[in-house]
């Protein structure tokens, strides 16, 4: 919590292929120390081939309701591993209720994500 009761601001670190969470730790920290929380996430080298190879998902109805839209994704299709991270780092950020959050992508060559 902020000062004045507000909630803290949220950044999302994704790691690049072949990290570790250590590797991340000191960026976590220094966004702590510039008063945001912080997720790290780091796909798994398959799911980042896999993503790369199969090309972006086929989404061919909106939904307005954000639980509703969570659960028909998840209902309607077999989802890529890479998917399941995005969007349970979705549902966390929906259960913080962060005000806005930002996301910090690192790469080894070239953003896949």
């Amino acid at each position: 919590m902020m000062p004045g009761g507000r909630q803290r601001p949220v950044v999302i670190l994704t790691g690049w292929l072949g990290c570790h969470p250590r590797n991340l730790r000191r960026y976590s920290e220094l966004y702590d120390k510039l008063g945001w929380n912080s997720v790290a996430r780091i796909p798994s080298p398959n799911s980042v081939v896999a993503a790369m190879t199969e090309g972006p998902p086929d989404v061919t109805q909106a939904q307005t309701d954000k639980d509703a839209a969570f659960t028909s994704l998840r209902e309607s299709r077999k989802m890529s591993e890479i998917e399941k991270l995005a969007l349970d780092t979705l549902e966390q950020l929906q259960i913080l209720k962060c005000p806005y959050f930002m996301v910090h992508n690192f790469s080894n060559g070239g953003c896949f994500l």
